[in-house]
């Protein structure tokens, strides 16, 4: 959910549809919906990749 929390921050134009509720109460997945435009498609890119290495090394580290 951090993930989603952070592109809160960045996009106020937004769209999230959270996904239908598991067994503990929690959607099973989230829909994260935000338009670009295209010259920043580039640099969202990097920011996931940047993100998501940030996060792997966090978890390695536990």
């Amino acid at each position: 959910m951090e993930f989603i929390q952070e592109g809160e921050k960045r996009h106020p134009k937004q769209k999230i549809e959270l996904g239908p509720k598991g067994k503990d109460g929690k959607p099973t997945y989230v829909d994260y919906i935000v338009k670009l435009p295209e010259r920043s498609l580039e640099e969202f890119c990097r920011w996931v990749y940047r993100f998501m290495a940030m996060l792997s090394s966090s978890l390695l580290n536990i």
